[in-house]
C-alpha cells in the first residue's frame, strides 16, 4: 500500500477528531506501493471502504494527492515488510477528507455528482443546503451531466445564494455554466490565473471559470470567477464572483466545492451587488459607502450607467490610507469615493481599449482617470491612475445591471510612494527614470525630507525630440552629466505646486528655482479644461497634472524643456558610454506593452 500521513499542522488547522472514524484512515491507504514519481493519476482506497478513489495532480508547485501537496524532502520508501509486501509513506500538508453519509450507511457511499445533489441532506456538509439548484437541475433535466463518468468539477451554489435569483434564470445554460468537464479541479493544485472551458463553452455561447485568490492578509479565500463573453444571447457579458464555501469535495465523477452565489448570472445593479458583498473583496468598500454623498449612492442605482472602480479589502489596509483617512476625515473620504467613480458610462476593459480611451472625467471635481491596458499575449491587464495613485485591477468587468465594476488593487488619490518610485514603476515614464539612473539623480527624488514639483517627460516627449533635435538626443545618449543637468532643470526643489497653483497669475511668468538654475514658465488652461504650459516660446501639454506623492508632486508633460542651445561641447570620450546607455534605455521601453497606454 501507499499511505499518506497529514502533518500535525494538518489535523491542527481541521480541529477534526478522528479516534472513531476508521473510514478518515482508511482514506489515507492507497492500493498500491507508489513512489512519487510512480504514483498513477487515481488510486483506490487500499481497505474495505466505498469511498471514492483518491486523485493525483502533478504541478509546477509539486504532487498533490486531492487537495493535498505531498513533502517531497519528507517522503520514504519504505521497502518490504516482514509479509514481503512493499509499502511506502508519504507526508502531505492536509487531511484528506472523504465524503461521509450522516447514516454511515454503505450504500450513500462514492455518490456521483447527481446522487450527492439530489441526496445531500444525507452528508456531512455542515450547515449548507442545496436543495434549490438540486431542484432547478431536475426541472431543467440535467441529471445526466451530473450523473456523467469520468473527471468533472462541479461548482453548486448554496440555497441562501439563489433566494434572491428568479427561478427562471437558472435555465439550462447556467447550469452547464456550473460545470467544467473533464478536469476534477481540486483548489490548491489549479493555478488561480488561469480559466477553463464550462458545459457552456459552444459556438454561441461562452462561459469560462477560473479560482481566483483573496489576497487580503489572513483572509486567503478562494472564489470561483465566471466570465461570459459578448453574445447575440440573452446571457450578458461579463464577470461574477462567487466565493468558495465548502471545496475539494470528493464524489465518484469528479470534485464539487459549494460557492456562495450562481455564477454567470447577472441581476443585480451596481448598489444592489455592493449590498451583498459582505464576503467578497468589496465588502470593506460597502463599509464606506456611509460617507459617500447622496448624489453618488443614487449615480450606484441609476439606469443610465457607471463604471465604479473599488479598492480591495486590502488596499484599504494600506498604512497609508489608514493614516490619511483616520476616524474623523470624511470630507477626504467622501472626495476619495467620488474618484472612483464614473458617471453614466458602462466601460468594460474591452471598451476601454476599442474605443482607445484616453481618460475620462470622474465624479470628483472633474477629476481624470487614465487608463493603461498592458497587453501580454491573449492576456490583457488594466491599469489606472487617479490622483497620483496607480491601480491594478485584480478583477476586472464584474458585471451588473447598470454598470461595471472593476476591483483594484490601490486606493486612488491617497499617495503611498516618494516621486522616485512614482517615476519608476510609471509605465510611460521609463525613459525619464532610466537616463535618472546615471549619476545617482533618481535617489534624490527618495529623499522623504524634501518638496518637490517636478515637470517628468513621458517616453513620447523623448521620442519626439530625437526626430525634432537627433543632436541633443544624441548628446544626451552619449553623455550621462549632460542628461543630469537636463533633469535637474525640470526638478523644482523648493515647494509643490499644483497647476491651479501655477496657474493663479495666468498671465505672469513664474521663475521657479530648480535643481539647476530657474525654470520660466506660464501655466495656462484651455477650453477643455486641461492644462499647458508657455515655456522658451513653446505651448507644452501636460498630459497629467498634479500626480500626488509622498514628498511632492509630478506633472507629466509631452515635451522636453531643451533647446538646441543647450547641446553640450563635444568632448573626446563622449563615446565611450554611449552603447551602455543605449542597451538600458532601449531595455527599459517595452514598446509593445505601451501601445495602449495614454
Amino acid at each position: 500500500m501507499t499511505l499518506f500521513v497529514p502533518t500535525n499542522e494538518a489535523f491542527q488547522r481541521l480541529n477534526l477528531t478522528i479516534d472513531k472514524d476508521q473510514s478518515l484512515l482508511n482514506y489515507h491507504m492507497g492500493l498500491g506501493p507508489y513512489r512519487i514519481d510512480e504514483l498513477p493519476y487515481t488510486l483506490s482506497p487500499f481497505l474495505a471502504y466505498g469511498g471514492t478513489q483518491l486523485r493525483v495532480t502533478r504541478t509546477d508547485k509539486g504532487v498533490f494527492v486531492n487537495n493535498a501537496r505531498i513533502i517531497p524532502n519528507q517522503s520514504q520508501f519504505f521497502g518490504r515488510s516482514d509479509d514481503k509486501q512493499r509499502k511506502v509513506v508519504h507526508l502531505i500538508d492536509e487531511v484528506l477528507v472523504p465524503l461521509k453519509s450522516k447514516s454511515e450507511d454503505p450504500a450513500k457511499e462514492n455518490p456521483s455528482a447527481w446522487g450527492f445533489l439530489e441526496s445531500s441532506t444525507d452528508y456531512k456538509i455542515g450547515s449548507f443546503q442545496i436543495r434549490t439548484f438540486a431542484t432547478a437541475v431536475s426541472n431543467r433535466l440535467k441529471q445526466d451531466v451530473f450523473r456523467s463518468p469520468g473527471q468533472n468539477t462541479y461548482l453548486i451554489p448554496i440555497d441562501d445564494g439563489l433566494r434572491k435569483v428568479k427561478t427562471d434564470l437558472i435555465d439550462e445554460k447556467i447550469i452547464d455554466a456550473h460545470i467544467i468537464p473533464g478536469k476534477a479541479l481540486f483548489l490548491n493544485p489549479t493555478p488561480e490565473s488561469k480559466s477553463f472551458e464550462t458545459t457552456a463553452f459552444t459556438e454561441f455561447l461562452k462561459i469560462t471559470v477560473s479560482f481566483p485568490v483573496d489576497h487580503t492578509p489572513f483572509s486567503r479565500k478562494r472564489f470561483a470567477k465566471s466570465v461570459t463573453y459578448p453574445s447575440d444571447q440573452k446571457y450578458p457579458a461579463g464577470v461574477v464572483l462567487s466565493e468558495i464555501v465548502m471545496g475539494n469535495i470528493p464524489v465518484q465523477n469528479g470534485v464539487v466545492h459549494l460557492i456562495r452565489q450562481p455564477l454567470a448570472v447577472i441581476d443585480k445593479n451596481v448598489m444592489q451587488y455592493i449590498d451583498d458583498s459582505a464576503n467578497s473583496p468589496l465588502s470593506t468598500f460597502k463599509e464606506k459607502l456611509r460617507f459617500a454623498s447622496q448624489i453618488f449612492r443614487d449615480k450606484l442605482n441609476s439606469p443610465q450607467g457607471v463604471t465604479l472602480f473599488v479598492p480591495s479589502n486590502a488596499a484599504w489596509k494600506d498604512s497609508n490610507v489608514e493614516r490619511a483617512i483616520g476616524s474623523n476625515n470624511t470630507n477626504l473620504l467622501e472626495n476619495i469615493l467620488n474618484l472612483h467613480m464614473v458617471p453614466n458610462e458602462r466601460l468594460s476593459v474591452k471598451q476601454i481599449r476599442d474605443r482607445n480611451l484616453k481618460e475620462i472625467n470622474t465624479m470628483y471635481k472633474q477629476k481624470s482617470i487614465y487608463f493603461n491596458i498592458i497587453v501580454q499575449g491573449l492576456n490583457q491587464t488594466l491599469t489606472v491612475e487617479a490622483g497620483g495613485v496607480n491601480a491594478t485591477a485584480v478583477y476586472a468587468d464584474i458585471g451588473a445591471t447598470n454598470g461595471v465594476i472593476h476591483v483594484i488593487d490601490r486606493v486612488l488619490g491617497i499617495p503611498f510612494t516618494t516621486v522616485g518610485r512614482k517615476v519608476a514603476t510609471d509605465p510611460v515614464l521609463n525613459f525619464t527614470y532610466s537616463l535618472g539612473k546615471f549619476q545617482n539623480f533618481n535617489e534624490r527624488l527618495d529623499d522623504i525630507s524634501q518638496n518637490f514639483t517636478y515637470f517628468v517627460p513621458r517616453d513620447i516627449a523623448w521620442r519626439e525630440l530625437n526626430m525634432k533635435y537627433p543632436d541633443l538626443y544624441n548628446a544626451l545618449m552619449t553623455r550621462p552629466e549632460f542628461a543630469y543637468t537636463v533633469l535637474e532643470k525640470h526638478l523644482v526643489i523648493s515647494g509643490n505646486y499644483t497647476m491651479a497653483d501655477l496657474k493663479k497669475i495666468a498671465n505672469e511668468t513664474y521663475s521657479l528655482p530648480a535643481a539647476r538654475g530657474v525654470l520660466n514658465i506660464v501655466v495656462k488652461e484651455n477650453s477643455r479644461g486641461t492644462y499647458y504650459i508657455k515655456w522658451n516660446d513653446q505651448d507644452v501639454s501636460v498630459s497629467r497634472a498634479d500626480v500626488r506623492c509622498t514628498n511632492g508632486i509630478i506633472h507629466v508633460i509631452d515635451t522636453v524643456l531643451i533647446s538646441p542651445k543647450d547641446t553640450p561641447a563635444p568632448v573626446g570620450s563622449a563615446r565611450m558610454n554611449s552603447v551602455g546607455i543605449a542597451t538600458l534605455l532601449m531595455a527599459a521601453l517595452p514598446l509593445g506593452a505601451l501601445v495602449f497606454y495614454h
